[in-house]
């Protein structure tokens, strides 16, 4: 994990006290509440109701979203896999963990998705599907984006919504990018994220994620949430609405 003091100043957003700024309960409170914008193909069968939680830090969100699930979804069994790159908010998630028989943690990098030791993949198979009924990336976009640059943000879409009927982003205004640079250089780092200058979406980052999403790969988007604190949107999408 990035050994850095300032919260923030960290390479992949693994901030180890991110929940103390920015709080998981107020997150939940602005998911939807209409049954219908959680329902999928699967409503009808008796197969669980499957989330995958995409850097998902220590857990503390994962947890809340299995027990709103819980009560939105009375007749489901829901599970949940939250993953996550670095390997000690994992242990502290799985250490943590309330619902040990139907939310499950790992430690995993999305953009290796094509590893023999995919998580992710053998989860779906060890339930007999082969997507996610939803897929939940709450502020992890612009990490990948920094990291890995536009192919690589528009790769992590693809892959997210091959694995997803309903796709949940939260993604993070081009503000962040600049602060998450400052704050790299402020601590400390050499090379802060290289990739950078060359990354052509910029400051309509969030329109161009809902722009490839809805033209490029036919989601509609089906909720929009009130921005947070943090001027950040969750945005729901579903495939063929």
């Amino acid at each position: 994990m990035d050994d850095f003091v300032e919260p923030g100043a960290v390479r992949h957003g693994n901030f180890i006290n991110y929940y103390d700024f920015n709080s998981a309960p107020e997150r939940r409170d602005l998911l939807p509440l209409d049954d219908d914008l959680w329902r999928t193909t699967t409503e009808a069968s008796q197969q669980p109701y499957l989330v995958l939680d995409v850097g998902c830090n220590a857990g503390n969100f994962t947890q809340l979203l299995y027990e709103f699930l819980v009560q939105k979804k009375p007749n489901r069994k829901i599970i949940m896999l939250g993953v996550d790159i670095d390997p000690v908010l994992i242990e502290r998630a799985t250490q943590a963990n309330q619902f040990k028989e139907n939310v499950f943690y790992s430690c995993y990098n999305v953009m290796e998705y094509d590893d023999a030791e995919n998580c992710i993949a053998n989860h779906l198979k060890a339930q007999g599907k082969y997507q996610f009924d939803v897929v939940c990336c709450f502020s992890i976009t612009m990490w990948i984006h920094l990291n890995n640059g536009d192919d690589g943000l528009l790769r992590f879409l693809d892959l997210m919504v091959q694995l997803s009927e309903i796709l949940v982003i939260e993604p993070q205004p081009w503000s962040c990018y600049k602060n998450a640079v400052r704050r790299m250089k402020r601590a400390g780092a050499q090379d802060t994220f290289p990739l950078f200058g060359a990354l052509k979406m910029r400051n309509d980052v969030e329109q161009s994620i809902k722009d490839y999403l809805k033209c490029k790969k036919l989601l509609a988007i089906i909720y929009e949430s009130d921005a947070t604190k943090w001027k950040r949107k969750i945005c729901f999408y579903r495939k063929g609405a």
